[in-house]
């Protein structure tokens, strides 16, 4: 988004999170009315560092540069998908 479309990056994350939300909403929906339990040991830490993840990602988007953001996201992804293909 940021290369392609320019945008800055304390945008991106909202916009892409957005995409992401409906999908996972959706995929919750499904598995709940299959009967399946939410997992509350997993789910409370993931819900505290998306909410620290949010008010705290502004004030680190003002303190670095836009090309250091892109730098760790690029870092973060390539470390998830090593991951995945290695597992």
């Amino acid at each position: 988004m940021s290369s392609l479309l320019g945008m800055p990056m304390h945008i991106i994350p909202a916009t892409s999170g957005i995409a992401i939300i409906v999908s996972l909403l959706m995929s919750i929906g499904n598995y709940l009315s299959l009967g399946a339990q939410l997992e509350t040991s997993a789910l409370i830490p993931l819900l505290a560092g998306t909410v620290l993840g949010a008010l705290g990602g502004p004030f680190v988007n003002k303190w670095m540069k836009n090309s250091w953001l892109q730098a760790m996201l690029a870092l973060i992804i390539a470390i998830i998908g090593l991951r995945y293909l290695l597992a």
